[in-house]
């Protein structure tokens, strides 16, 4: 039942259990590279877990570690996920005997809002529409390097020795090292026509939400696309009934 799938996703337990400590020197220089604001991802909170994202997302969701660009009400509107899971063990992070599962997601577009209008983008064509848009140009040079990014941005997220457990098994290292947002692989990324490389844009929005809009200009032109149509891309007035009372009240 859909029930048991959702308490099953919430017994999981994934890896990292929450986002690298920017008190690191090293961490927080690498984090720079990688998100817009990183200490804003780093601001994911209890309430956020326990009550904003199940009420989004329909169910809980233990993959979330790091928050998205938040509304005017204080909710994020997308998530940092996890990207991996562990695999038939309950040691602790760290161990380089553990198994795991890779995860495609590295973002999730949460705002019910923003992701029914998105919905209605692609209905009307807006994957062709924003591929033609870019195809040849800076932005979808800019794309090919967010692909790039992504391993990066997984491998940042588990830590070294985990990273290193994860090269040793050919599926996992596949998801992990070699395929970019969305299970887009890198070895033929060059060759992908630009319609594929954009492939879904939940995704591209949420990773742009996440990460920022210069980390992702893809991202950012969807919900630019998203202004122009008149969607209030940072909340309405009554939007937060779909997420739970706003952060300030």
């Amino acid at each position: 039942s859909a029930s048991a799938a959702a308490m099953s996703k919430v017994a999981r337990a994934y890896v990292p259990r929450a986002f690298p400590s920017l008190a690191s020197g090293v961490n927080r220089a690498i984090a720079e590279t990688l998100f817009d604001d990183a200490d804003a991802v780093a601001s994911l909170d209890g309430r956020d877990v326990t009550h904003t994202a199940p009420a989004q997302l329909g169910h809980p969701c233990a993959q979330v570690i790091g928050a998205g660009k938040r509304c005017v009400h204080g909710h994020a509107q997308a998530y940092l996920y996890a990207p991996l899971r562990e695999d038939g063990t309950s040691a602790a992070d760290g161990d380089a005997g553990m198994a795991f599962r890779a995860e495609h997601a590295t973002c999730w577009l949460s705002c019910p809002a923003l992701a029914r209008a998105v919905d209605a983008l692609e209905r009307e064509g807006g994957i062709h529409a924003i591929a033609s848009e870019i195809a040849g140009g800076d932005i979808e040079r800019a794309l090919e390097r967010v692909h790039e990014d992504t391993p990066r941005l997984r491998n940042f997220l588990v830590g070294d020795v985990v990273a290193a457990a994860v090269r040793m098994d050919a599926k996992t290292d596949f998801i992990v090292n070699k395929s970019g947002l969305i299970g887009v692989s890198l070895e033929s990324l060059p060759q992908t026509k630009t319609w594929k490389k954009i492939k879904c844009l939940h995704a591209q929005l949420a990773d742009a939400l996440v990460r920022g809009r210069s980390k992702n200009p893809v991202g950012a032109l969807v919900l630019d696309r998203l202004a122009e149509r008149g969607v209030p891309v940072s909340g309405s007035a009554t939007c937060h009934k779909h997420c739970g009372e706003p952060r300030s009240a």
